[in-house]
């Protein structure tokens, strides 16, 4: 087991270049250490300030994550990596 910290995530307007949270939005976390294209790991979905929650995830510690999150309502995307402590 290892474990990541609570981190925030935001969307940037690709044309006003403004920021807000990504509030409320499913994150899909997967271990890409090895394969880029690996399956789910786990699932979590941000808070209303766009706050990704920390967790204990089934991996060992040194590990890379790819945290994945979507509004498909305003079709905004994004995705950040983590190392495992």
């Amino acid at each position: 087991m290892s474990n990541y910290p609570s981190f925030q995530v935001y969307f940037r307007d690709r044309l006003t270049g403004a920021v807000t949270n990504a509030a409320n939005v499913t994150v899909e976390v997967r271990d890409v250490t090895d394969d880029p294209a690996c399956a789910l790991l786990d699932e979590t979905e941000t808070d209303a300030n766009g706050t990704v929650p920390g967790a204990a995830v089934d991996v060992a510690a040194g590990r890379t994550l790819r945290f994945t999150f979507k509004d498909e309502n305003n079709g905004r995307c994004g995705s950040c990596l983590k190392v495992t402590v």
